[in-house]
């Protein structure tokens, strides 16, 4: 008795698939929301033009606002994948793909660095340092790059398709809006700054100071329960700004630990701020390590002489104490 079921037929004149056969399996890709963070000019890419085509929704955004302005910017959009194209000049995008990778409003977001054929050597593993992100050479065939979005933007959906409740989030204005050039200053949590804006304020108050011989110091405060728990992460947070004045400033570093950016105070003033805010956490029941630095204190080969040098010694000295 013959089977019913026919025989699968093999192609025999060609191992490869064919270029029709590609298109055919790639641009089956539904639709999803692609950012393209890059300098340069406005007009279309030929990626750009390759994933609009194939049905995405593409937003654009430039590099040329404050740095600390991307993240909101992109979470405007509400993208399933971000394209980041590393070109010139690239300590401003490898800045950029750190911001957006780190940020809380982007960082669950697929993030992809577009890299040249002729990129310089040691730049993907710079920003694989930095970031962790995956890659794309350019010069790639659509096909591969259609097969790539297509499946960051699957995992994309996780984020931004549903919030808690599994209602869809509401559609949001595109990337280059107004609002996106607006920085998203406070934590929403503890109503105290971002990370972004205090590193926007940081190399400012560095360059002030560094110009005119200040002083400028930082204080971290790590305080391991209010990773967890919001109502304590507020309590640190009211108890840091009730103790500075209207100059300094207080940010909300990671889940569990703030720092308090500090101009005009030496090594001296930041240590007397250091034992009250410590006595005062203590009063409070939070467990808490306070860590001070100042600006060009300390051993002559250790001490901090730029503002990210200088909250990093602050960190070291609050998560080692």
């Amino acid at each position: 008795m013959q089977s019913a079921v026919r025989p699968l037929e093999f192609a025999v004149d060609s191992p490869f698939w064919t270029a029709e056969e590609l298109q055919d399996f790639s641009t089956h890709t539904g639709r999803g929301r692609v950012l393209h963070v890059r300098t340069g000019a406005a007009e279309d890419t030929p990626a750009e033009d390759c994933l609009r085509g194939a049905g995405y929704m593409i937003g654009r955004l430039p590099i040329t606002r404050s740095p600390s302005a991307l993240p909101l910017a992109a979470a405007t959009f509400g993208p399933d994948l971000i394209y980041v194209t590393l070109d010139q000049p690239l300590p401003l995008c490898l800045g950029a793909l750190e911001l957006l990778a780190t940020d809380p409003k982007t960082k669950e977001v697929p993030l992809v660095a577009l890299v040249g054929e002729y990129a310089p050597s040691g730049i993907i593993d710079e920003a694989y340092a930095r970031t962790g992100c995956d890659f794309f050479r350019l010069g790639a065939t659509e096909v591969e790059l259609l097969a790539r979005t297509h499946l960051l933007v699957r995992l994309g959906h996780s984020h931004y398709a549903t919030n808690g409740d599994g209602a869809a989030w509401p559609q949001a204005p595109a990337a280059n809006h107004p609002v996106g050039g607006q920085i998203d200053s406070k934590d929403p949590v503890t109503q105290v700054f971002t990370p972004a804006y205090l590193r926007e304020r940081l190399s400012t108050e560095a360059a002030r100071a560094h110009r005119y011989g200040r002083p400028l110091s930082v204080l971290a405060v790590h305080a391991p329960s209010a990773a967890d728990r919001d109502a304590i992460a507020c309590r640190v947070a009211r108890r840091l700004a009730g103790s500075i004045r209207d100059v300094d400033l207080v940010a909300r570093y990671t889940r569990d630990t703030f720092v308090m950016l500090l101009p005009e105070t030496d090594e001296e003033g930041v240590e007397v701020l250091r034992h009250r805010i410590d006595k005062g956490l203590a009063s409070e029941g939070i467990g808490a390590k306070v860590g001070a630095a100042s600006l060009g204190s300390g051993e002559p080969d250790t001490a901090a002489y730029s503002g990210s040098a200088l909250v990093n010694a602050a960190l070291a000295r609050a998560y080692s104490g």
